[in-house]
């Protein structure tokens, strides 16, 4: 995520969190919440459920948009670059597209970029509140709030990687 400041600590760890939630930043929310690893692969671009959870402290209506959000965010990736493909192809049968650009070899292709580009832009320009993938030896945590990220680098400075 473009605009997101990360923050590494070693996967045997059990990071240390700040007295607040996530998501709004109330002091003392009073729970706590699992959240998935994700594998990182490609970018982030096809990320699966890595089986490691870390607790996450979050009200529970921060949670749910937390949750939500991650959903939306895969589906707003991945929706258009199906659904863009097939509008291309219905298009370019109805004559409607016509041209050497447009030829059935080339058309997937663009249709996958084309279809590609707004999830990729809205991840880059609205990163997630929290987030967490897993590397070879540590787990990235992916803060939209700089802020956010300095404290939780501060809390955990002894288990951290250094960056």
């Amino acid at each position: 995520m473009g605009m997101s400041t990360k923050v590494s600590l070693p996967k045997s760890t059990v990071p240390l969190w700040p007295d607040r939630c996530v998501r709004c930043g109330r002091s003392e929310p009073g729970e706590t919440h699992q959240l998935a690893v994700l594998v990182d692969t490609c970018f982030g671009l096809f990320p699966w459920r890595s089986g490691i959870t870390v607790p996450v402290p979050a009200c529970g209506p921060c949670w749910r948009r937390l949750s939500w959000n991650r959903v939306f965010r895969y589906v707003l990736f991945f929706a258009p670059m199906v659904l863009t493909p097939v509008l291309l192809y219905v298009l370019v049968r109805a004559n409607v597209l016509t041209g050497r650009l447009w030829s059935h070899r080339q058309m997937p292709m663009v249709g996958l970029v084309a279809g590609a580009l707004p999830g990729l832009i809205y991840n880059v320009f609205f990163p997630m509140r929290l987030d967490a993938s897993l590397g070879k030896a540590f787990i990235t945590y992916e803060f939209a709030d700089a802020n956010a990220a300095e404290e939780f680098r501060a809390l955990n400075a002894a288990k951290s990687d250094g960056d």
